[in-house]
């Protein structure tokens, strides 16, 4: 038994009449390429619609993201993009409830089409493809459709074969490697560019694919020609190969700009740093004994000389230097 989705349901409210010729065939499951399929053989009858009214499936509809709704931006689909494209607007049913008598049709289908197609023993695709165009829809449109109550159409004129090819494809967009080589889908393409030049610096290409299986590259607006490569593209090694050697820390040596007076500017800085510890000791001990401590001394008493200044230095090189007149 032929079981299957309908990829959509083109159902057209003109004076209330009620079109049955909706020929989408049944297939395994509702992707893009299934509701463009169903879209073109609406338009080359009817023409473009000005809105369609569709479920919330991911490709018709799908809910903005919050840095999209911060910024203002409404997604679009594959499927969404080429119906802006045509100038056709999607409204997205929040619940089945929404959409009436199409889902009140959509429940006949199933439950009429079903028991038909057992009853007729068909239990292929393109046999049951075959009876839908053949029977059942003539059928269906003789019992049920009307006459429309207004003679205004609005549908618009078709465009041409040509420009609905070129709007009835997927965009993906794709970076460019260095060697001119874009991957899509796990297929590697080798551009080859019309001035043979650098790659920008920057530079994404546009992939478009058909619904045939047919690939298109656009860079900058320009359609460039490709190749397919078997494999992804090795780099290419040099002949000498390439050995890792580690890099150590530098140690520059004492004739480095940065070292060549280093030794001297360390001299005058301990220098610098012993004068002042020398005249901070010794300003230390003359503030217990005043100036004028002799003369202000009590008869028979004399003042303690000062302590020799040379024994306060800290003990060690530095003293041995100042003594020697080296440092």
């Amino acid at each position: 038994m032929v079981r299957g989705t309908w990829p959509a349901r083109l159902f057209d409210e003109h004076g209330g009449r009620c079109h049955g010729n909706d020929r989408g065939p049944p297939v395994q499951e509702e992707t893009t390429w299934d509701a463009v399929a169903v879209l073109r053989l609406w338009i080359a009858q009817h023409g473009v619609p000005l809105a369609l009214y569709t479920d919330w499936k991911n490709v018709y509809k799908v809910a903005p993201t919050p840095k999209q709704e911060l910024r203002g931006e409404e997604p679009l689909t594959q499927f969404g993009r080429m119906c802006a494209q045509l100038g056709i607007r999607i409204l997205g049913a929040h619940s089945p409830q929404a959409k009436g008598r199409v889902e009140r049709r959509n429940g006949v289908h199933q439950d009429r089409l079903v028991k038909k197609l057992r009853r007729q023993g068909i239990c292929t695709y393109d046999t049951a493809n075959d009876y839908l165009e053949a029977e059942y829809l003539p059928d269906l449109n003789r019992r049920f459709a009307k006459t429309p109550e207004r003679p205004e159409n609005y549908h618009r004129p078709a465009p041409c074969a040509e420009e609905l090819n070129t709007i009835f494809r997927l965009r993906t967009e794709r970076f460019v490697s260095n060697d001119w080589v874009v991957r899509h889908q796990g297929r590697f393409l080798q551009l080859h560019p019309r001035n043979g030049g650098a790659r920008p610096r920057t530079a994404q290409a546009i992939v478009w694919e058909h619904g045939d299986g047919r690939l298109e590259v656009s860079c900058r607006g320009e359609n460039l020609a490709f190749e397919e490569l078997p494999a992804a593209p090795r780099k290419p090694e040099s002949a000498t190969g390439h050995v890792p050697c580690p890099r150590g820390i530098p140690h520059p040596g004492l004739e480095h700009p940065y070292k060549r007076n280093a030794h001297r500017e360390i001299q005058e800085r301990r220098r610098r740093q012993l004068v002042q510890a020398v005249a901070a000791r010794r300003s230390g001990r003359g503030a217990s004994v005043p100036p004028r401590a002799a003369e202000n001394a009590a008869p028979g008493c004399t003042p303690a000389p000062l302590p020799d200044p040379s024994s306060d230095l800290p003990k060690g090189d530095i003293l041995i230097e100042v003594k020697q007149g080296t440092f």
